[in-house]
């Protein structure tokens, strides 16, 4: 939990993409920022449910993929 709380670049990250993503037209309700896994590791995705859900989205079609900024 110390990481998540003293280092927040991916956090910040996150919502960039977010306003990003509003910026370019979509919108709120179509965006779905995942940062319930925050602090967890990677080494598994069994109790990650942000990372269950992104992996389902993507794999069943409702995710897309931003383009990259110019």
């Amino acid at each position: 939990m110390r990481q998540v709380v003293e280092n927040i670049e991916s956090a910040n990250r996150q919502h960039a993409l977010r306003r990003r993503a509003t910026a370019l037209g979509w919108r709120d309700e179509q965006i779905v920022t995942v940062d319930s896994d925050q602090g967890e590791s990677g080494e598994s995705a069994s109790w990650r449910p942000g990372f269950q859900r992104l992996v389902a989205d993507v794999g069943m079609g409702p995710a897309v993929l931003l383009p990259k900024p110019k």
